[in-house]
């Protein structure tokens, strides 16, 4: 289709697929990225928005987020006990990133690979990295027990409208004072 005669088609299609996403389950939508080149590249940020509120058995999109690392923090991965090739990807879906809810991180963590208890803290403070150093535009932040210094990280790398946190009575003099 030529360019010309596409007028709002790009913002039409982004409507379209933000109701799917709305609509139904992932699977609609990631049926609408195996459509087209195009659609694909439309859809895949809206799939990759809020993954981890996705309880599944066995999260295994969580490595994709891995294929942008440096050999340090690939170092990182392999004293945590993760052996597995990191393959590149096509998009940086971290990026895409606009919910981070912790406690959702925390259970696709565990439920993706098993490791020691320490080193799933290390794993998700690696993401929380990938997800500052992406660029990624977070509309809300859900924080239950973090370490005080991904949580300075988050708040300082983002212009949120909305942070919560659970069970931090630890942090209230911190926060206050933020």
């Amino acid at each position: 289709m030529s360019k010309i005669f596409m007028g709002d088609m790009p913002n039409l299609m982004e409507n379209i697929l933000t109701y799917v996403k709305g609509d139904s389950e992932s699977e609609s939508l990631y049926s609408c990225a195996l459509v087209s080149r195009h659609w694909c590249r439309m859809a895949i940020p809206i799939l990759w928005e809020n993954p981890f509120s996705f309880k599944l058995e066995k999260p295994t999109f969580i490595s994709n987020y891995f294929s942008s690392l440096g050999e340090d923090e690939k170092f990182v991965l392999k004293e945590c006990g993760i052996n597995e090739e990191i393959s590149q990807t096509l998009f940086n879906y971290a990026r895409f990133l606009k919910v981070l809810d912790l406690s959702d991180i925390k259970y696709n963590v565990k439920q993706w690979i098993d490791v020691p208890k320490k080193s799933y803290t290390r794993i998700i403070n690696l993401l929380i990295k990938i997800f500052v150093d992406s660029g990624a535009t977070l509309h809300g932040v859900t924080i239950i027990n973090l370490a005080l210094d991904a949580l300075l990280d988050v708040i300082q790398s983002q212009q949120l409208r909305r942070v919560e946190i659970r069970r931090a009575t630890k942090l209230h003099g911190i926060i206050s004072a933020l």
